[in-house]
């Protein structure tokens, strides 16, 4: 019902467009039965609304990377405590926290694709992604960290 309500407006508008050109003695060109007015104002509106929803996109994902990221580290984080209950000590590598099971196979890598380092020390345990630039010891790495 709506395609209809704006194939008619459309319509009306080229009518009266039309109509004004005559008026004027001016001919209307063959391809304007083929583009509608509102065609044109869809076209623009959508352009606008795809650019405006590309950029929003880019600019929330590398938030939304971070808090996944930080999400798996809190799962890591409780499976190393987990492991240090079990056996007495804590792990040495995250593969000791994955062994044979395949869905944690994706705690090897962040959002990003770099690989997690995980450190022992006197102090604690520290768990370390490098962060959207990938290099560690940046402004950007995220870090979790277990004291003993």
């Amino acid at each position: 019902m709506l395609y209809l309500l704006l194939v008619a407006f459309n319509l009306y508008i080229l009518f009266l467009w039309n109509r004004r050109k005559r008026e004027k003695g001016e001919k209307l060109a063959w391809y304007w039965g083929l583009i509608l007015p509102t065609d044109v104002f869809l076209l623009i509106l959508m352009s606008v609304i795809g650019i405006g929803g590309i950029g929003l996109l880019v600019l929330e994902n590398s938030g939304t990377k971070n808090k996944s990221t930080e999400e798996e580290m809190g799962i890591i984080m409780e499976a190393i405590n987990n492991y240090q209950v079990k056996t007495g000590n804590y792990p040495i590598s995250i593969n000791n926290l994955i062994m044979n099971n395949p869905l944690k196979l994706g705690w090897k890598t962040d959002q990003w694709g770099s690989t997690y380092n995980l450190t022992n020390s006197l102090d604690g345990i520290n768990l370390i992604s490098p962060g959207k630039d990938m290099v560690i010891g940046t402004m950007d790495d995220i870090k979790l960290e277990i004291k003993k």
